[in-house]
């Protein structure tokens, strides 16, 4: 599986994107243009859709969102989006999310992160292995993705917002580039 991680853009508080990070959306869409990419999983988050969104769109890729890539900085219900505010997002109306709404922990410790992320990264490598897969979610969640797969990678190291980076594994390694 070729995993390609996208943090969400700058955003305000409640997850709405700023104007600095609307205008960044250009910039992703452009790192994005030429990489194959046949399926995009996102945190629940307003911020992560508005991120992805025109990006979904314009490759006619529904989004699965996924309770797994969310941050937990807050409880789940003060944030969630309802089902008429989805529906601005080209999001697949037929994928369950591999983590339950209510298995969502508040406050979550760093432990509960890193085995939520193992856990549905391993889900992913094993349903989509020969495939390209994108992964929008939050800096916290991120970190902690790369965290699992280069021992070497510090996990308090702050992932900057619009980054798009790629896991490749290669001979049992795996490989970190940033784009």
């Amino acid at each position: 599986m070729r995993l390609l991680l996208l943090s969400s853009e700058d955003f305000e508080t409640d997850y709405k994107l700023t104007s600095i990070g609307k205008s960044n959306i250009k910039y992703l869409l452009e790192k994005l243009e030429d990489i194959n990419i046949n399926y995009i999983y996102s945190s629940p988050l307003r911020s992560t859709l508005q991120t992805i969104s025109d990006f979904s769109n314009k490759r006619n890729i529904n989004i699965n969102i996924d309770y797994s890539l969310a941050e937990y900085n807050y409880p789940i219900n003060s944030y969630e989006l309802s089902l008429d505010e989805l529906g601005f997002y080209n999001f697949n109306e037929d994928y369950y999310s591999f983590l339950a709404k209510n298995s969502c922990y508040y406050p979550e410790d760093i432990n509960l992160l890193k085995n939520r992320i193992y856990n549905f990264i391993t889900y992913l490598s094993t349903k989509h292995e020969n495939d390209s897969v994108l992964l929008v979610s939050h800096n916290t969640v991120i970190n902690s993705i790369i965290h699992n797969y280069i021992t070497h990678y510090d996990i308090n190291t702050l992932y900057n917002y619009g980054k798009l980076t790629e896991i490749q594994l290669k001979n049992d390694e795996y490989k970190l580039l940033e784009y």
